[in-house]
């Protein structure tokens, strides 16, 4: 409200930060082992609760690191960040596909995958939601 009245503009004027280093990253999706695949993708939404003090890039880099097997072709999106008022933490939704070279992956199979995430993220304090 201060800046409004500092700069003389009308009720209708609103303003927000853009920080243009995260928009170049979220643009340019990376896509792990380009070697096609001719089985199916298994995708699933994970949400993390991540202290404030932990940037998404170290978040997204820890994932990377649990899905780091070379017969796994990856692809991680961000679908939602929430931060609860006056909360320590926010929430960051993830949404994971991963199709193996070799073989269909099964709920089994991607289950130990998320316990290699985990395994990675306990590091940083983070934890995920079930």
């Amino acid at each position: 409200m201060e800046v409004k009245r500092e700069l003389c503009l009308n009720s209708f004027t609103s303003g927000f930060e853009i920080n243009i280093e995260q928009i170049n990253f979220l643009n340019k999706p990376p896509v792990r082992n380009l070697k096609e695949s001719k089985y199916p993708y298994i995708t699933q939404d994970i949400c993390f609760v991540v202290p404030d003090l932990v940037t998404y890039q170290e978040l997204y880099n820890r994932v990377m690191k649990g899905l780091k097997n070379s017969n796994l072709r990856s692809d991680i999106q961000c679908i939602d960040i929430y931060k609860k008022e006056k909360s320590d933490n926010r929430n960051i939704t993830l949404r994971i596909s991963l199709s193996n070279t070799e073989k269909t992956l099964t709920d089994k199979d991607f289950k130990k995958i998320k316990e290699k995430i985990d395994k990675h993220i306990k590091k940083l304090d983070i934890s995920m939601l079930q």
